[in-house]
């Protein structure tokens, strides 16, 4: 009935909480870096190139995605400084999409309750987890 669900909806409100879940910087800007060179070693490149020989700078949507247009760049240059150069570019600007997601975060939801996570070892969703309850006072 409409009254069971304004009932739900007034009990679920009051125990309603905003969290942001913050990764230690450094510790991002690491598994950033990893991932990239995984990514590379996965054949991102070449993706990249058959992409693009399929039309993706036609495509707005998918020519934003992260790397897409330096890799289209580093393969129209010739490749210069090799994959490591490359590697590096696209980790950086990865690092700064993150840091500006972050700071976007944080003044969009300025009272959300920061949850820090220092390491990604273990049950990090069960940690988590049991911060969210604490919050509730559950």
């Amino acid at each position: 009935s409409a009254n069971w669900v304004v009932a739900y909806l007034s009990i679920t409100a009051a125990r309603c909480v905003a969290v942001s879940i913050l990764p230690d910087f450094t510790l991002l800007k690491e598994r950033i870096r990893l991932r990239t060179r995984k990514m590379l070693e996965a054949g991102w490149v070449e993706e990249c190139r058959q992409a693009l020989a399929q039309g993706l700078e036609n495509t707005p949507t998918a020519w934003q995605a992260l790397g897409y247009r330096d890799i289209a760049e580093f393969l129209r240059q010739g490749e210069p400084g090799g994959q490591e150069a490359l590697q590096e570019l696209l980790a950086n600007r990865t690092i700064q999409y993150a840091r500006r997601q972050l700071t976007w975060f944080r003044h969009q939801h300025p009272g959300a309750t920061p949850i820090p996570v220092n390491d990604f070892s273990g049950d990090v969703a069960g940690r988590i987890h049991d911060e969210i309850l604490k919050e509730l006072h559950l």
